[in-house]
Protein backbone atom coordinates (compact mmCIF):
# COMPACT_ATOMS: atom_id res chain seq x y z
CA UNK A 1 0.00 0.00 0.00
CA UNK A 2 1.50 3.34 -1.06
CA UNK A 3 0.76 6.55 0.76
CA UNK A 4 1.47 10.11 -0.27
CA UNK A 5 0.97 13.23 1.79
CA UNK A 6 0.08 15.16 -1.32
CA UNK A 7 -3.10 13.17 -1.96
CA UNK A 8 -4.57 13.75 1.50
CA UNK A 9 -6.21 16.95 2.67
CA UNK A 10 -3.97 18.90 5.03
CA UNK A 11 -5.15 21.11 7.83
CA UNK A 12 -2.56 23.91 7.59
CA UNK A 13 -1.52 26.37 10.24
CA UNK A 14 -2.73 29.93 9.72
CA UNK A 15 0.67 31.18 8.52
CA UNK A 16 1.74 28.08 6.54
CA UNK A 17 -0.30 26.31 3.89
CA UNK A 18 0.38 23.27 1.74
CA UNK A 19 1.11 23.73 -1.92
CA UNK A 20 -1.46 21.18 -3.08
CA UNK A 21 -5.03 21.55 -1.95
CA UNK A 22 -7.83 19.05 -2.15
CA UNK A 23 -9.34 20.34 -5.36
CA UNK A 24 -5.97 20.60 -7.13
CA UNK A 25 -5.81 24.39 -7.05
CA UNK A 26 -2.60 26.07 -6.06
CA UNK A 27 -2.36 27.73 -2.67
CA UNK A 28 0.27 30.28 -1.82
CA UNK A 29 3.08 28.89 0.26
CA UNK A 30 6.19 30.68 1.49
CA UNK A 31 8.27 27.75 0.21
CA UNK A 32 6.32 26.43 -2.74
CA UNK A 33 9.35 24.69 -4.21
CA UNK A 34 9.19 21.78 -1.79
CA UNK A 35 7.47 20.09 1.13
CA UNK A 36 8.37 21.27 4.59
CA UNK A 37 7.47 20.85 8.24
CA UNK A 38 4.65 22.89 9.65
CA UNK A 39 7.03 25.72 10.49
CA UNK A 40 7.70 26.18 6.75
CA UNK A 41 11.49 26.09 7.21
CA UNK A 42 12.61 22.49 7.79
CA UNK A 43 12.46 20.30 4.70
CA UNK A 44 10.92 16.82 4.79
CA UNK A 45 13.68 14.44 3.75
CA UNK A 46 11.90 11.12 4.34
CA UNK A 47 8.56 9.76 5.48
CA UNK A 48 7.78 6.64 7.52
CA UNK A 49 4.23 5.29 7.55
CA UNK A 50 2.50 2.87 9.87
CA UNK A 51 -1.15 1.97 10.48
CA UNK A 52 -3.10 1.76 13.70
CA UNK A 53 -6.48 0.27 14.50
CA UNK A 54 -9.09 3.02 14.47
CA UNK A 55 -10.52 3.66 17.94
CA UNK A 56 -13.12 6.14 16.81
CA UNK A 57 -16.43 5.11 15.19
CA UNK A 58 -17.22 6.36 11.73
CA UNK A 59 -18.73 9.84 12.00
CA UNK A 60 -19.74 10.22 8.38
CA UNK A 61 -19.77 8.37 5.10
CA UNK A 62 -17.34 10.72 3.47
CA UNK A 63 -14.31 8.80 2.21
CA UNK A 64 -12.02 11.83 2.27
CA UNK A 65 -9.26 11.70 4.86
CA UNK A 66 -7.89 14.63 6.81
CA UNK A 67 -4.38 14.90 8.13
CA UNK A 68 -4.31 16.48 11.57
CA UNK A 69 -1.56 17.52 13.89
CA UNK A 70 0.08 14.73 15.81
CA UNK A 71 -1.47 14.46 19.29
CA UNK A 72 -1.72 11.65 21.83
CA UNK A 73 -5.43 11.12 21.15
CA UNK A 74 -7.61 11.66 18.08
CA UNK A 75 -9.49 14.96 18.10
CA UNK A 76 -12.23 16.66 16.19
CA UNK A 77 -10.80 19.09 13.61
CA UNK A 78 -13.75 21.44 13.98
CA UNK A 79 -12.95 22.10 17.63
CA UNK A 80 -10.20 24.70 17.78
CA UNK A 81 -8.82 26.89 20.51
CA UNK A 82 -9.30 30.64 20.55
CA UNK A 83 -5.69 31.14 19.44
CA UNK A 84 -6.37 29.29 16.19
CA UNK A 85 -4.64 26.05 17.12
CA UNK A 86 -6.11 22.58 17.45
CA UNK A 87 -7.52 21.63 20.86
CA UNK A 88 -7.32 17.88 21.53
CA UNK A 89 -10.72 16.43 22.26
CA UNK A 90 -10.96 12.67 22.82
CA UNK A 91 -13.53 10.92 20.67
CA UNK A 92 -16.09 8.53 22.06
CA UNK A 93 -14.79 5.07 21.23
CA UNK A 94 -14.74 1.54 22.39
CA UNK A 95 -11.79 0.21 24.36
CA UNK A 96 -9.40 -1.67 22.14
CA UNK A 97 -6.90 -4.07 23.63
CA UNK A 98 -3.69 -4.49 21.65
CA UNK A 99 -2.39 -7.96 21.01
CA UNK A 100 1.14 -8.92 22.18
CA UNK A 101 2.32 -8.71 18.55
CA UNK A 102 0.97 -5.17 18.23
CA UNK A 103 2.61 -4.19 21.51
CA UNK A 104 5.94 -5.49 20.25
CA UNK A 105 5.57 -3.39 17.09
CA UNK A 106 4.78 -0.31 19.16
CA UNK A 107 7.85 -0.87 21.34
CA UNK A 108 10.01 -1.46 18.27
CA UNK A 109 8.79 1.75 16.65
CA UNK A 110 9.48 3.70 19.83
CA UNK A 111 13.00 2.29 20.07
CA UNK A 112 13.71 2.99 16.42
CA UNK A 113 12.44 6.58 16.68
CA UNK A 114 14.48 7.17 19.82
CA UNK A 115 17.60 5.92 18.05
CA UNK A 116 16.92 8.29 15.14
CA UNK A 117 16.46 11.22 17.51
CA UNK A 118 19.71 10.37 19.29
CA UNK A 119 21.52 10.68 15.96
CA UNK A 120 20.11 14.15 15.34
CA UNK A 121 17.10 13.40 13.11
CA UNK A 122 14.24 15.82 13.70
CA UNK A 123 10.76 14.30 13.64
CA UNK A 124 7.23 15.56 13.16
CA UNK A 125 4.08 13.45 12.90
CA UNK A 126 0.83 13.75 11.00
CA UNK A 127 -2.28 11.78 11.84
CA UNK A 128 -4.77 10.62 9.20
CA UNK A 129 -8.02 9.23 10.57
CA UNK A 130 -9.91 6.60 8.58
CA UNK A 131 -12.95 4.39 9.08
CA UNK A 132 -11.13 1.21 10.01
CA UNK A 133 -7.48 2.19 10.33
CA UNK A 134 -5.62 5.34 11.22
CA UNK A 135 -2.41 6.21 9.45
CA UNK A 136 0.53 8.02 11.00
CA UNK A 137 3.04 9.79 8.78
CA UNK A 138 6.36 10.32 10.54
CA UNK A 139 8.23 13.10 8.77
CA UNK A 140 12.01 13.11 9.08
CA UNK A 141 14.36 16.05 8.70
CA UNK A 142 18.16 15.93 8.81
CA UNK A 143 19.79 19.20 9.93
CA UNK A 144 22.87 20.48 8.14
CA UNK A 145 25.49 19.29 10.70
CA UNK A 146 24.19 15.74 10.40
CA UNK A 147 24.12 15.97 6.60
CA UNK A 148 27.69 17.27 6.57
CA UNK A 149 28.87 14.40 8.76
CA UNK A 150 27.32 11.74 6.54
CA UNK A 151 28.32 13.51 3.33
CA UNK A 152 31.95 13.14 4.37
CA UNK A 153 31.33 9.59 5.56
CA UNK A 154 29.75 8.56 2.23
CA UNK A 155 32.35 10.30 0.10
CA UNK A 156 30.19 13.04 -1.38
CA UNK A 157 31.80 15.60 -3.67
CA UNK A 158 31.12 19.26 -3.04
CA UNK A 159 30.43 21.67 -5.90
CA UNK A 160 32.85 24.56 -5.71
CA UNK A 161 32.58 26.20 -9.16
CA UNK A 162 29.80 25.99 -11.73
CA UNK A 163 29.41 27.53 -15.15
CA UNK A 164 26.02 28.89 -16.08
CA UNK A 165 25.97 27.41 -19.58
CA UNK A 166 27.83 24.61 -21.31
CA UNK A 167 28.59 24.02 -24.95
CA UNK A 168 25.91 22.11 -26.80
CA UNK A 169 26.97 18.47 -27.11
CA UNK A 170 24.32 17.35 -29.62
CA UNK A 171 25.54 16.92 -33.18
CA UNK A 172 22.25 18.28 -34.50
CA UNK A 173 22.57 21.39 -32.32
CA UNK A 174 26.08 21.99 -33.63
CA UNK A 175 24.84 21.44 -37.20
CA UNK A 176 21.99 23.96 -36.85
CA UNK A 177 24.37 26.43 -35.25
CA UNK A 178 26.94 26.10 -38.04
CA UNK A 179 24.23 26.57 -40.66
CA UNK A 180 22.74 29.48 -38.68
CA UNK A 181 19.32 27.88 -38.73
CA UNK A 182 16.76 27.83 -35.90
CA UNK A 183 16.94 24.60 -33.93
CA UNK A 184 13.48 23.04 -33.84
CA UNK A 185 14.61 20.45 -31.27
CA UNK A 186 15.82 22.92 -28.64
CA UNK A 187 13.67 24.38 -25.87
CA UNK A 188 14.23 26.89 -23.09
CA UNK A 189 13.73 25.40 -19.66
CA UNK A 190 13.13 27.73 -16.68
CA UNK A 191 15.35 27.28 -13.69
CA UNK A 192 17.92 25.21 -15.58
CA UNK A 193 20.55 24.03 -13.06
CA UNK A 194 24.28 24.61 -13.62
CA UNK A 195 25.65 22.26 -16.24
CA UNK A 196 29.40 22.31 -15.63
CA UNK A 197 30.65 22.05 -12.04
CA UNK A 198 34.06 21.51 -10.51
CA UNK A 199 33.84 19.34 -7.44
CA UNK A 200 36.00 18.59 -4.45
CA UNK A 201 35.78 15.81 -1.86
CA UNK A 202 33.45 17.07 0.85
CA UNK A 203 35.21 17.93 4.11
CA UNK A 204 33.55 19.34 7.20
CA UNK A 205 36.69 21.34 7.91
CA UNK A 206 36.07 23.26 4.66
CA UNK A 207 32.39 24.01 5.26
CA UNK A 208 32.87 27.78 5.45
CA UNK A 209 34.73 27.77 2.13
CA UNK A 210 32.29 25.40 0.45
CA UNK A 211 29.18 27.25 1.55
CA UNK A 212 30.29 30.77 0.70
CA UNK A 213 27.14 32.87 0.40
CA UNK A 214 24.85 29.83 0.07
CA UNK A 215 22.21 28.87 2.61
CA UNK A 216 23.20 25.75 4.56
CA UNK A 217 19.68 24.30 4.30
CA UNK A 218 19.70 24.51 0.49
CA UNK A 219 23.31 23.42 -0.04
CA UNK A 220 22.49 19.72 -0.43
CA UNK A 221 20.05 18.74 -3.15
CA UNK A 222 16.91 16.75 -2.41
CA UNK A 223 18.51 13.65 -3.92
CA UNK A 224 21.55 13.95 -1.66
CA UNK A 225 19.42 14.57 1.43
CA UNK A 226 17.23 11.56 0.71
CA UNK A 227 20.27 9.37 0.12
CA UNK A 228 21.82 10.39 3.45
CA UNK A 229 18.62 9.82 5.44
CA UNK A 230 18.09 6.49 3.69
CA UNK A 231 21.61 5.46 4.76
CA UNK A 232 20.84 6.47 8.34
CA UNK A 233 17.60 4.47 8.31
CA UNK A 234 19.43 1.44 6.91
CA UNK A 235 22.08 1.53 9.64
CA UNK A 236 19.97 2.35 12.69
CA UNK A 237 19.48 -0.57 15.07
CA UNK A 238 16.29 -1.22 17.00
CA UNK A 239 17.36 -4.30 18.94
CA UNK A 240 20.12 -6.85 19.10
CA UNK A 241 22.55 -6.29 16.24
CA UNK A 242 23.71 -9.91 16.47
CA UNK A 243 20.19 -11.00 15.56
CA UNK A 244 20.07 -8.71 12.56
CA UNK A 245 17.65 -6.22 14.13
CA UNK A 246 18.88 -3.27 12.13
CA UNK A 247 17.60 -1.15 9.27
CA UNK A 248 14.29 0.05 7.90
CA UNK A 249 14.13 -2.76 5.33
CA UNK A 250 13.67 -5.39 8.01
CA UNK A 251 11.07 -3.25 9.79
CA UNK A 252 9.11 -3.08 6.54
CA UNK A 253 9.31 -6.85 6.09
CA UNK A 254 8.13 -7.45 9.65
CA UNK A 255 5.19 -5.06 9.22
CA UNK A 256 6.37 -2.59 11.86
CA UNK A 257 6.14 0.14 9.23
CA UNK A 258 3.89 0.07 6.20
CA UNK A 259 6.04 2.18 3.89
CA UNK A 260 9.06 4.48 3.77
CA UNK A 261 9.82 6.91 0.97
CA UNK A 262 11.15 10.39 0.15
CA UNK A 263 8.68 12.97 -1.08
CA UNK A 264 8.52 14.58 -4.48
CA UNK A 265 9.15 18.30 -4.85
CA UNK A 266 5.55 19.37 -4.48
CA UNK A 267 2.78 19.05 -7.07
CA UNK A 268 3.41 18.37 -10.74
CA UNK A 269 0.09 19.68 -12.14
CA UNK A 270 0.20 23.41 -12.66
CA UNK A 271 -1.03 25.74 -15.37
CA UNK A 272 1.68 28.01 -16.71
CA UNK A 273 0.50 31.53 -17.50
CA UNK A 274 3.33 33.74 -18.69
CA UNK A 275 6.95 34.01 -17.70
CA UNK A 276 6.10 35.01 -14.13
CA UNK A 277 4.60 31.61 -13.37
CA UNK A 278 7.43 29.79 -15.15
CA UNK A 279 9.97 31.20 -12.71
CA UNK A 280 8.00 29.71 -9.79
CA UNK A 281 7.93 26.14 -11.11
CA UNK A 282 9.43 23.54 -8.82
CA UNK A 283 11.80 20.87 -10.24
CA UNK A 284 9.02 18.29 -10.51
CA UNK A 285 6.80 20.66 -12.48
CA UNK A 286 9.70 21.50 -14.79
CA UNK A 287 10.32 17.83 -15.58
CA UNK A 288 6.61 17.16 -16.07
CA UNK A 289 6.09 20.19 -18.30
CA UNK A 290 9.25 20.04 -20.38
CA UNK A 291 10.21 16.36 -20.38
CA UNK A 292 7.58 13.79 -19.32
CA UNK A 293 4.99 14.75 -21.96
CA UNK A 294 4.12 13.26 -25.33
CA UNK A 295 4.31 16.71 -26.91
CA UNK A 296 8.02 16.92 -25.99
CA UNK A 297 9.08 13.74 -27.78
CA UNK A 298 10.97 15.68 -30.44
CA UNK A 299 12.80 17.98 -28.01
CA UNK A 300 16.18 17.51 -26.36
CA UNK A 301 15.99 15.88 -22.97
CA UNK A 302 16.78 18.18 -20.00
CA UNK A 303 19.40 15.78 -18.71
CA UNK A 304 20.83 18.29 -16.25
CA UNK A 305 17.41 18.72 -14.65
CA UNK A 306 16.98 14.95 -14.52
CA UNK A 307 20.39 14.59 -12.91
CA UNK A 308 19.61 17.35 -10.39
CA UNK A 309 16.34 15.68 -9.39
CA UNK A 310 17.05 11.93 -9.66
CA UNK A 311 20.84 11.69 -9.57
CA UNK A 312 23.55 10.67 -12.02
CA UNK A 313 22.53 7.01 -12.42
CA UNK A 314 19.01 7.82 -13.59
CA UNK A 315 20.30 10.66 -15.77
CA UNK A 316 22.80 8.34 -17.49
CA UNK A 317 20.04 5.82 -18.15
CA UNK A 318 17.84 8.37 -19.91
CA UNK A 319 20.87 9.79 -21.70
CA UNK A 320 21.60 6.35 -23.11
CA UNK A 321 17.93 5.81 -23.96
CA UNK A 322 17.70 9.09 -25.86
CA UNK A 323 21.04 8.54 -27.58
CA UNK A 324 20.07 5.01 -28.63
CA UNK A 325 16.66 6.15 -29.85
CA UNK A 326 18.21 8.88 -31.98
CA UNK A 327 20.74 6.49 -33.48
CA UNK A 328 17.98 4.07 -34.43
CA UNK A 329 16.71 6.57 -37.02
CA UNK A 330 19.34 5.74 -39.70
CA UNK A 331 18.83 1.94 -39.61
CA UNK A 332 15.06 2.42 -39.54
CA UNK A 333 15.20 4.57 -42.68
CA UNK A 334 17.49 2.10 -44.43
CA UNK A 335 15.31 -0.80 -43.32
CA UNK A 336 12.18 0.84 -44.74
CA UNK A 337 13.95 1.43 -48.06
CA UNK A 338 15.08 -2.21 -48.17
CA UNK A 339 11.54 -3.36 -47.43
CA UNK A 340 10.10 -1.11 -50.18
CA UNK A 341 12.68 -2.51 -52.58
CA UNK A 342 11.45 -6.02 -51.72
CA UNK A 343 7.83 -5.00 -52.42
CA UNK A 344 8.79 -3.61 -55.82
CA UNK A 345 10.81 -6.64 -56.86
CA UNK A 346 8.75 -9.46 -55.36
CA UNK A 347 7.12 -10.25 -58.73
CA UNK A 348 10.54 -10.55 -60.33
CA UNK A 349 11.75 -13.21 -57.93
CA UNK A 350 12.29 -16.42 -59.96
CA UNK A 351 11.56 -18.78 -57.07
CA UNK A 352 8.28 -17.10 -56.09
CA UNK A 353 7.19 -16.77 -59.71
CA UNK A 354 7.83 -20.45 -60.33
CA UNK A 355 5.89 -21.49 -57.23
CA UNK A 356 2.92 -19.25 -58.03
CA UNK A 357 2.72 -20.36 -61.69
CA UNK A 358 2.97 -24.09 -61.00
CA UNK A 359 -0.76 -24.63 -60.58
CA UNK A 360 -1.45 -28.37 -60.69
CA UNK A 361 2.07 -29.26 -61.81
CA UNK A 362 3.70 -30.31 -58.53
CA UNK A 363 1.45 -32.33 -56.20
CA UNK A 364 2.99 -32.59 -52.73
CA UNK A 365 2.77 -35.41 -50.21
CA UNK A 366 0.20 -35.12 -47.40
CA UNK A 367 1.42 -33.63 -44.16
CA UNK A 368 0.04 -36.56 -42.18
CA UNK A 369 -1.54 -39.96 -42.78
CA UNK A 370 -4.53 -40.03 -45.12
CA UNK A 371 -6.44 -41.96 -42.45
CA UNK A 372 -6.18 -38.84 -40.30
CA UNK A 373 -7.81 -36.66 -42.96
CA UNK A 374 -4.74 -35.30 -44.74
CA UNK A 375 -4.65 -35.13 -48.54
CA UNK A 376 -2.24 -34.13 -51.25
CA UNK A 377 -1.70 -30.42 -51.73
CA UNK A 378 -0.35 -28.40 -54.62
CA UNK A 379 2.90 -26.43 -54.49
CA UNK A 380 1.12 -23.28 -55.67
CA UNK A 381 -0.78 -23.20 -52.35
CA UNK A 382 2.27 -21.68 -50.67
CA UNK A 383 2.53 -18.82 -53.15
CA UNK A 384 1.72 -16.18 -50.50
CA UNK A 385 4.23 -17.59 -48.01
CA UNK A 386 6.90 -17.64 -50.71
CA UNK A 387 6.36 -13.94 -51.46
CA UNK A 388 6.42 -13.04 -47.76
CA UNK A 389 9.68 -14.87 -47.24
CA UNK A 390 11.19 -12.97 -50.16
CA UNK A 391 10.29 -9.63 -48.53
CA UNK A 392 12.56 -10.46 -45.58
CA UNK A 393 15.18 -12.51 -47.40
CA UNK A 394 16.35 -10.95 -50.64
CA UNK A 395 19.67 -9.47 -51.84
CA UNK A 396 18.85 -6.14 -50.20
CA UNK A 397 18.75 -7.71 -46.73
CA UNK A 398 22.37 -8.77 -47.13
CA UNK A 399 23.32 -5.15 -47.70
CA UNK A 400 21.22 -4.16 -44.69
CA UNK A 401 23.03 -6.70 -42.50
CA UNK A 402 26.39 -5.25 -43.54
CA UNK A 403 25.11 -1.74 -42.84
CA UNK A 404 23.88 -2.73 -39.35
CA UNK A 405 27.22 -4.29 -38.45
CA UNK A 406 29.05 -1.03 -39.23
CA UNK A 407 26.29 0.99 -37.56
CA UNK A 408 26.60 -0.98 -34.31
CA UNK A 409 30.35 -0.38 -34.07
CA UNK A 410 29.95 3.32 -34.84
CA UNK A 411 27.10 3.69 -32.35
CA UNK A 412 29.15 2.13 -29.57
CA UNK A 413 32.15 4.36 -30.17
CA UNK A 414 30.06 7.54 -30.31
CA UNK A 415 28.22 6.53 -27.13
CA UNK A 416 31.56 6.15 -25.37
CA UNK A 417 32.46 9.67 -26.41
CA UNK A 418 29.07 11.07 -25.42
CA UNK A 419 29.04 9.34 -22.03
CA UNK A 420 32.59 10.54 -21.37
CA UNK A 421 31.49 14.14 -22.02
CA UNK A 422 28.56 13.74 -19.64
CA UNK A 423 30.77 12.13 -17.01
CA UNK A 424 33.24 15.01 -17.29
CA UNK A 425 30.46 17.58 -17.16
CA UNK A 426 28.91 15.99 -14.06
CA UNK A 427 32.32 15.20 -12.57
CA UNK A 428 31.71 11.48 -12.16
CA UNK A 429 34.64 10.26 -14.24
CA UNK A 430 36.21 8.33 -11.37
CA UNK A 431 33.00 7.25 -9.69
CA UNK A 432 33.47 3.58 -10.66
CA UNK A 433 37.01 3.57 -9.29
CA UNK A 434 35.90 4.66 -5.83
CA UNK A 435 35.34 2.02 -3.21
CA UNK A 436 31.69 1.01 -3.03
CA UNK A 437 30.48 0.67 0.52
CA UNK A 438 28.58 -2.55 1.29
CA UNK A 439 24.97 -2.35 2.31
CA UNK A 440 24.45 -2.46 6.10
CA UNK A 441 22.28 -5.58 5.81
CA UNK A 442 24.95 -7.38 3.77
CA UNK A 443 27.74 -6.35 6.13
CA UNK A 444 25.72 -7.62 9.08
CA UNK A 445 25.09 -10.97 7.39
CA UNK A 446 28.80 -11.33 6.65
CA UNK A 447 29.68 -10.79 10.31
CA UNK A 448 27.08 -13.32 11.45
CA UNK A 449 28.29 -15.90 8.91
CA UNK A 450 31.88 -15.40 10.00
CA UNK A 451 30.93 -16.00 13.62
CA UNK A 452 28.98 -19.14 12.69
CA UNK A 453 31.93 -20.45 10.71
CA UNK A 454 34.24 -19.87 13.65
CA UNK A 455 31.84 -21.74 15.95
CA UNK A 456 31.63 -24.67 13.54
CA UNK A 457 35.40 -24.86 13.30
Amino acid sequence: MVFALQHIVVEPLPEVQDECSRNGKQVKHPKSIGTYFRDGRRKIDYVLVHEEVSLAPSRSRNHNTTIQSSLPLPFRPEEKSLQGGMRPTPLTSTIHQNTPKQNRKIDTRKTFIDKLKSQGIEIEEEFAEGKRTNVRFIKLHAPFPLLAHWAEELGFRARILCQAKAEEDNWSARLFKSLRLPNCFAQEIPGDPPKVCCTYPFRRSKIATLLGNLDSESYFTSTERSRIVNEILARTTYGDRRKGEVGIERLLKEGVYTASYPLHEGCFHRKVNGNEDQEKLNPRQILHGYWARWSKWSKYQPLDNVREYFGEKIAFYFAWLGFYTGWLIPPSIVGVLIFVYGLLTVDEDPASSQVCRSIGQYPMCPLCEESQGCHQWDLSDVCTYSKLSYLFDHPGTVAFAIFVSFWAVTFLEYWKRYSARLAHRWDVVDVEREEIRPRPEFALKVLLLQKLCQLNE
